[in-house]
């Protein structure tokens, strides 16, 4: 029996040993990890972090402001190039003279009209929610040209140097017609 003894003595020590030596290391683990966090989060907090916005300008020239209702003429020259836009009640008409190509565009209404001949004209209409755009566009530069028509505008103009061109004249309203 004290052979059935010893091994007895033997499986219980081994059984506490295989139970406790585990949950000894895994609460040596905790500790170590919590130790080494509390650590860096001291060093963490010593440090202030503070964003710094920086604000530039840039300077622009003094634009001309222009509103819808007129009435404007704008002449706009380069070298190959003339531009002549007529401003009266919402009414715009452009005429553009490139390497004597011209190019005539009026918006009328709701409608934009792109001018080939007297007998072709392609019309869009539905602009009446884009004359706020126009509008803001006419006034504040060449920053906010609304997406839409800036496929109908040559690059080499520089639009705040026609928006400067422009002079409040009288404009015949035969200009706005078809």
């Amino acid at each position: 029996m004290k052979n059935n003894s010893n091994i007895e003595n033997f499986f219980s020590t081994s059984s506490r040993i295989i139970l406790f030596v585990p949950i000894i290391i895994v609460l040596l683990a905790l500790v170590l990890k919590f130790n080494n966090s509390s650590i860096k989060q001291s060093t963490k907090s010593n440090i202030i972090i503070t964003p710094t916005i920086l604000i530039t300008t840039r300077p622009t020239a003094k634009l001309n402001p222009i509103d819808l209702t007129g009435p404007y003429i704008c002449i706009y020259k380069l070298k190959d190039l003339d531009l002549k836009i007529y401003i009266k009640n919402k009414n715009i008409y452009s005429e553009i003279n490139s390497k004597g190509k011209i190019s005539k565009y009026l918006i009328k209404g709701d409608c934009f009209y792109q001018i080939q001949t007297k007998s072709e004209t392609k019309k869009t209409c539905g602009l009446s929610n884009y004359l706020p755009y126009i509008e803001s566009f006419l006034k504040n530069g060449v920053n906010s040209v609304p997406s839409i028509f800036k496929s109908y505008i040559p690059k080499d103009i520089d639009i705040n140097g026609v928006l400067n061109s422009c002079k409040k004249e009288k404009v015949d309203d035969s200009v706005f017609s078809l």
